[in-house]
């Protein structure tokens, strides 16, 4: 593989490569495809400590965590049966639920990529060698390269800027939803016997939430790059049948209009397009295989992060629209904070799902421009057995690309499509309104 093609794919993920490879999660010797007997020891030295980076930040990860679960179990064992510990008991646990399902998503996430970390370089040439045949010229592609890796650096900048903006909304809310609350004030846990001053714990949240959060943003980045090589193939696969189809539609009409259609001249001008369209269709074939092949490795790849960046981003808007149907968010600034989480992780799952969407349906329309060339190829009454061949084999792989199709999935109960989407939209417009009904019924029994 030429060294330019594999720098142009490199370039579509470069910040997140850079910044996952320097907490251990990527490989420092991914890149590399041999490695010098001189630096085996650094270079087993260097994987050795990124991968304890990567341990570390992990286990870091569950320490919130398990404060937030330690919190809503100490609060539930020590409730009476009044009606206000309960409501307590309520609150806490809508208050928690939401932090400990944004560190678990962070933790299934980092874990995944970090336990297939030896699997990535596979998967980047892998998918390389389908970028590099979206290469533009020569002469264009150090602005393409350049181009990627300014659309890189700006969604790191981006999602970073996306959870801190959203952490410190968060503590903001914290400290004006308790006044007496000051940098000083060790009650951060309360009621857990565990003395945590505010200050320390803000840089404990930067460090054990916020930084894996981010982590895994980049790592989902990475999903959605890889996926969008996918759609950029299908698309200019889907381009060059389109142009096929022209050429026949251009050739078919030049015949009818000639009145020399039938000489020796216009036989061999049709069988050069068909000679043509058969050696495209063998290329089309060996396109879309490694297209599945593709997409099948990046599910293997990148299952557990679909599932868990799907289901617990839905999850944390539901359980914010909970605490606003219930009542639990009792201030202008708790609603606020509550509809600007549902609105960060609603734009989290549509930007990500609108990148896996296109690629199935980019490739569940594909037969239909195959199904079009093979009525062009197959219109000719005449049909020589050369053409007849042409024919069945585009029929065949009409049938492939209308059976096999590929598609982004977390174990297939997460699948990117758009019937999915719009059915996980009305469930939530379905799960607010029923909480809401739910709401209003106790409350007109129990007043």
């Amino acid at each position: 593989m030429p060294s330019n093609g594999g720098q142009s794919f490199n370039a579509i993920f470069s910040i997140q490569s850079e910044v996952l490879t320097l907490c251990g999660f990527i490989s420092p010797n991914s890149a590399a495809t041999v490695e010098l007997p001189a630096r085996s020891t650094l270079g087993c030295l260097r994987s050795t400590v990124g991968a304890a980076t990567a341990v570390l930040i992990l286990i870091s990860t569950l320490y919130p965590t398990a404060m937030s679960i330690s919190k809503i179990l100490l609060v539930l064992v020590t409730a009476n049966s009044t009606t206000e510990s309960k409501q307590f008991g309520l609150i806490e646990f809508m208050e928690q639920i939401p932090y400990i399902l944004i560190n678990l998503r962070a933790f299934v996430v980092l874990l995944e990529f970090f336990l297939k970390r030896h699997r990535w370089t596979t998967l980047s040439m892998e998918a390389s060698q389908v970028f590099c045949q979206l290469q533009p010229p020569l002469p264009y592609r150090y602005y393409a390269c350049a181009t990627a890796r300014g659309i890189s650096w700006f969604a790191f900048a981006l999602t970073a800027a996306a959870a801190v903006g959203w952490e410190s909304m968060n503590q903001i809310d914290i400290f004006v939803s308790n006044p007496n609350r000051t940098l000083l004030s060790d009650d951060v846990w309360r009621p857990l016997p565990i003395k945590v001053h505010a200050w320390q714990h803000i840089i404990h949240l930067a460090l054990f939430r916020l930084l894996p959060f981010i982590l895994s943003q980049q790592v989902y980045l990475c999903a959605m790059s890889l996926a969008r090589v996918v759609y950029l193939r299908l698309d200019q696969l889907k381009r060059s049948i389109a142009r096929e189809i022209a050429e026949h539609t251009l050739c078919a009409d030049w015949h009818w209009h000639s009145h020399w259609s039938n000489t020796l001249a216009a036989s061999n001008s049709r069988q050069i397009r068909l000679l043509a369209t058969k050696q495209s269709l063998a290329q089309w074939e060996a396109c879309h295989f490694q297209l599945l092949r593709l997409t099948d490795s990046v599910n293997r790849h990148f299952q557990w992060t679909f599932l868990a960046g799907f289901g617990i981003d839905y999850l944390t808007i539901l359980c914010m629209a909970s605490r606003m149907v219930t009542g639990t968010a009792h201030t202008v600034l708790n609603n606020v904070f509550a509809v600007g989480t549902m609105a960060l992780f609603g734009v989290y799952i549509a930007g990500s799902a609108i990148t896996f969407i296109r690629v199935h349906d980019t490739s569940s329309q594909l037969f239909k421009p195959v199904g079009e060339l093979s009525t062009a190829v197959g219109h000719h009454n005449d049909k020589d057995e050369e053409q007849r061949r042409l024919w069945v084999g585009l029929g065949r792989f009409e049938r492939i690309c209308l059976t096999n199709i590929c598609y982004c999935h977390g174990f297939k109960l997460v699948v990117y499509t758009r019937n999915f989407l719009v059915q996980a939209l009305i469930s939530t417009v379905s799960f607010v309104i029923l909480a809401k009904n739910v709401l209003h019924k106790n409350l007109s029994s129990n007043p």
